[in-house]
């Protein structure tokens, strides 16, 4: 999942895509990235392989998709929602600042499926604004068709970004730390440079323990490497995982990579429901 993210400083769009540079995103960035993959696809690693329902819906926020889509009561979605959406600081201040944005909107008397909408639009912004930063091109037209496979392999290249520390309260922290459960990055935080983008994986990512809130009582040991790397051979998938990784070992996205062209097309029909 990444590098130590560099002191907190902020993003400087036009410098992320000059020639040579090594580009680096945000941690708000990142939080969006996951938050979208979670909306995509079920990434619960105690099973092999699941769909979520390839909309970028947020569906993961405000419906319980494990449990016969029923809804979530306002306490959990103010708290992003899903358990896995508190996989990490990151991702949960993210999604549980969707979450609150949703309630506040209830409390003012909106009705529940206006407020939706109106997450999903402010969500929608923000997910355009981080693929045009991080992908380097302006976010796809929606497109029709059904999430892919392929799509799922390219969209976990995201990972080499992600950082096995960060820094919270002034400390250097790892980001599955048991103990930042249900704590939260402030905006100076969020603004932390992640690892460059480089086609590898932080060391701690290959030995790590992911514990399902809210109680703990399910952890897995994960290499993170191993699980994306062995995705695409599990499938008969028609690139690997390891051709991602080299794509992105000039430190970009480009737009005629293969990595690309499946993260294009699956953000272009993640937008149509």
């Amino acid at each position: 999942m990444g590098l130590l993210i560099l002191a907190a400083m902020p993003f400087a769009f036009d410098d992320a895509f000059a020639v040579d540079y090594k580009k680096h995103v945000t941690a708000e960035d990142l939080g969006i990235l996951q938050l979208a993959a979670h909306d995509l696809f079920n990434v619960d690693r105690t099973i092999p392989f699941d769909f979520e329902d390839g909309k970028l819906n947020l569906s993961t926020l405000f419906v319980d998709t494990t449990d016969n889509d029923n809804p979530f009561d306002n306490n959990i979605i103010a708290l992003g929602g899903e358990a896995r959406n508190r996989e990490n600081i990151m991702l949960f201040t993210v999604a549980s600042d969707f979450g609150e944005k949703y309630v506040e909107l209830i409390n003012q008397g909106v009705d529940p499926i206006d407020a939706k909408h109106m997450i999903v639009l402010m969500y929608h912004e923000k997910l355009a604004d981080t693929y045009h930063k991080t992908f380097g091109e302006q976010f796809p037209e929606p497109m029709e068709g059904d999430a892919t496979l392929q799509e799922n392999l390219a969209l976990r290249s995201i990972h080499d970004f992600l950082p096995g520390k960060i820094k919270f309260d002034k400390k250097s922290v790892s980001i599955f730390d048991p103990s930042l459960k249900g704590e939260k990055l402030d905006k100076k935080e969020l603004n932390q440079k992640s690892s460059k983008l480089d086609g590898k994986f932080d060391e701690e990512f290959l030995n790590i323990q992911i514990c399902f809130p809210p109680d703990n009582v399910i952890c897995i040991d994960v290499d993170l490497l191993e699980a994306d790397r062995t995705f695409g051979d599990q499938f008969g998938l028609e690139f690997s995982f390891d051709e991602c990784l080299e794509e992105l070992e000039d430190g970009t996205y480009d737009e005629d990579d293969k990595v690309m062209f499946h993260i294009r097309n699956l953000m272009a029909k993640g937008q149509n429901f």
